[in-house]
């Protein structure tokens, strides 16, 4: 079946001891699922 399977993430983007690699993590995060997407999601 298809739908949409919906991810969230709890970072120290802004202040906090992860604080550094926050963004870094969370932009590859979103680059990973980006190219999951465009190759047809997952199972796809």
């Amino acid at each position: 079946a298809k739908g949409c399977i919906y991810l969230g993430i709890i970072s120290d983007l802004t202040e906090g001891p992860f604080k550094a690699l926050a963004v870094p993590i969370t932009d590859a995060q979103k680059a990973f699922w980006k190219r999951v997407n465009q190759s047809g999601g997952i199972g796809g």
